[in-house]
């Protein structure tokens, strides 16, 4: 930590606030990721839980 003030001039909360910001820009892009993620849709076709209600949808709306 010594080295970084000595090399940048910086004292210890200039520090602390440029890695919290930096926290918490990658835990905005993590989340920003995890509600990507979310909206796929997964499985297609049936699974445990029987058949996708997005499938059978389109297949009455079909015929």
């Amino acid at each position: 930590m010594t080295v970084v003030i000595v090399l940048f001039n910086m004292d210890s909360v200039t520090i602390a606030v440029i890695f919290s910001l930096i926290n918490s820009i990658c835990n905005m892009i993590i989340l920003g990721l995890y509600i990507i993620l979310g909206c796929i849709d997964g499985q297609k076709g049936e699974n445990q839980y029987g058949p996708n209600p997005k499938e059978v949808e389109t297949i009455n709306n079909g015929q």
